[in-house]
């Protein structure tokens, strides 16, 4: 994706984020030495919105909690809007908004 079409569509294209798009988003929001290590393992918007804290810590070196936590919000806050409309998702997303909005982050991780 190109990088205006991320600022403009927002987080409905995180699905199809390739692992330069994820570098970018990591870079854009102030973990820009992060972004290598995230591009190493291969981490695209697909494998980003699986990603859990202990990941974080435990697969991806992120070690200093402060910086862990300030990421881990982000991802959270990137979960919670992710349009899942237009995938096998939706339903799922839906059933959970439903519930609360902000048990829309677990969709990812349950289709």
């Amino acid at each position: 994706f190109a990088r205006e079409e991320m600022e403009e569509e927002g987080v409905e294209t995180v699905l199809s984020w390739s692992v330069e798009d994820v570098a970018w988003w990591l870079e854009r929001r102030g973990f820009a030495d992060l972004a290598e290590t995230f591009s190493e393992m291969l981490v695209n918007g697909d494998l980003l919105l699986q990603l859990s804290e202990k990941d974080l810590k435990e697969d991806l070196g992120v070690r200093n909690g402060i910086v862990r936590k300030r990421l881990w919000r982000e991802l959270r806050k990137l979960m919670r809007n992710v349009d899942y409309s237009l995938s096998e998702g939706e339903s799922t997303a839906q059933f959970l908004r439903n519930i609360s909005s902000e048990m829309v982050k677990y969709t990812h991780r349950l289709v």
